[in-house]
């Protein structure tokens, strides 16, 4: 009889230690998925900055290319008002020459 309980404790202790192993099992497969949770929520919280980023990368480089376009507008206006004053500048000039008093011929018709 002794022998008997005692076949039936050790199948019963081996019973009791194959479903902790499986216990185990289970929590390590479930704390393997929390942890690709977590993974997954970060892909997704980086791939939404990322996403900001590329639209505001976007949205400096259209800002950038109208910048330069008005950069180069303004060089232009800039190039032309200095045309404008120098030709100013020289019929000012001119008239200047034109209007210095005349020397009055030092020859002598009586």
């Amino acid at each position: 009889m002794s022998e008997r309980l005692v076949n039936e404790m050790v199948t019963y202790q081996q019973s009791l230690c194959d479903s902790l192993v499986n216990e185990n099992e289970k929590y390590k497969t479930f704390n393997e998925q929390i942890n690709m949770d977590l993974v997954l929520s970060d892909l997704d919280r980086y791939m939404r900055k990322l996403k900001n980023l590329q639209k505001e990368m976007s949205n400096l480089t259209e800002h950038s290319k109208d910048l330069k376009k008005r950069a180069q507008h303004l060089q232009v206006l800039r190039q032309k008002e200095d045309e404008r004053f120098a030709d100013e500048m020289e019929r000012f000039k001119k008239l200047e020459q034109s209007l210095k008093p005349v020397k009055p011929s030092t020859s002598k018709t009586e």
